[in-house]
């Protein structure tokens, strides 16, 4: 009851204009919001589509239906090609927005992207951290989400998010970028999987999943 007033009073503080967004919020408000705005109260029905990019290279991918709803979603990569990152890597976050975190904090500095004034919220969960970008310009959105494997710098997954609803975000677009050893060279190499046109589906019992 307390965190519910307490978000109540910040978001209060946020419309009236007070100095709160030039404020360190706490590491608590932000996971709460991430976890409430990564909860979708619809499916969201739309195109999925993707390509591989290897040594510059590319290769499109064939559009696939895909539908985002409030349960598990299916790993199911693109036939046919190893590299290709599946619905399950993109929804990932929401995923994520379940879990229990090891630790969680919050930059004491904000960072611009996309001409937003972001926090950095760093999600520590077993050997993994991801960090999280929230608008702090107004009420709280989820905008982008890095991960790069800890003592590697060759590879990285990053998530861009749109409000598909108010309150609510979706990842929208995913990007894999990783360099690593074939065939005695080195190959760089870009796997994206995004979410095309997504639009309500109401009415319908909440579902995750792909179909042709």
């Amino acid at each position: 009851m307390r965190g519910h007033i307490a978000k109540i009073i910040m978001a209060a503080l946020v419309f009236a204009g007070a100095a709160f967004p030039l404020q360190v919020p706490s590491s608590e408000l932000l996971l709460s919001f991430f976890r409430e705005r990564l909860a979708p109260a619809h499916e969201w029905h739309g195109i999925s589509t993707g390509y591989v990019i290897i040594d510059g290279d590319s290769i499109s991918l064939p559009p696939e239906s895909l539908t985002v709803g409030d349960t598990d979603s299916p790993s199911e990569s693109f036939k046919g090609n190893p590299f290709a990152l599946t619905a399950h890597d993109l929804m990932l976050p929401i995923d994520l927005a379940r879990s229990e975190f090891d630790s969680v904090a919050v930059n004491k500095t904000r960072t611009r992207f996309c001409d937003v004034m972001c926090w950095k919220m760093k999600l520590f969960i077993d050997d993994r951290r991801f960090d999280v970008l929230v608008s702090g310009d107004g009420i709280f959105r989820v905008m982008k989400m890095d991960y790069k494997p800890r003592g590697s710098a060759k590879s990285r997954d990053v998530w861009l998010f749109v409000e598909v609803e108010k309150g609510k975000d979706i990842p929208v677009l995913m990007t894999r970028s990783v360099r690593f050893e074939w065939g005695g060279k080195m190959v760089s190499l870009i796997s994206t999987r995004e979410f095309v046109g997504p639009k309500p589906v109401i009415g319908l019992k909440p579902i995750i999943g792909i179909g042709r």
